[in-house]
């Protein structure tokens, strides 16, 4: 009789004669899909490849900039903000305004009316190396 208690017990305790198949209530469908077959729903950022400077009027003769510096050409001297009435101007110029390697923005007052045309640069020993772009403004 002991030896009978044993082996049920034993059977129960080892889950033999147990089905392996689920109920029908845990009969959900799990889907699962390759990690390349997902969509990705984020918009790739892309960074600037060059300097890129951007100008809008903030008052009378007053021009606020912004500017991205991709990590490549970030300048332990800083930047420069070179103006002409001529496009693409480089400096020297009879006109210009620098900014220390942490800063990314310039507000700059009492500039003369008329049209305008600024770039920035990045500094390296004094002299400027890579140009942005031209921003025409036109200074009221």
């Amino acid at each position: 009789m002991k030896k009978i208690i044993l082996s049920l017990s034993l059977l129960l305790f080892l889950g033999g004669g147990c089905a392996n198949t689920p109920s029908e209530e845990a009969s959900e469908d799990i889907v699962s899909k390759p990690a390349d077959a997902v969509e990705n729903n984020m918009e790739e950022v892309k960074k600037p490849e060059s300097l890129v400077l951007k100008a809008k009027i903030a008052g009378n003769a007053t021009v606020e900039f912004e500017w991205e510096v991709p990590k490549n050409l970030e300048s332990k001297d800083g930047y420069r903000i070179v103006y002409s009435t001529e496009p693409n101007p480089t400096y020297p110029s009879t006109w210009w305004y620098e900014r220390g390697p942490a800063h990314r923005e310039k507000v700059w007052t009492g500039l003369p009316l008329g049209t305008a045309h600024f770039r920035l640069c990045a500094v390296v020993d004094d002299k400027c190396g890579e140009y942005s772009n031209d921003v025409e403004v036109e200074i009221k």
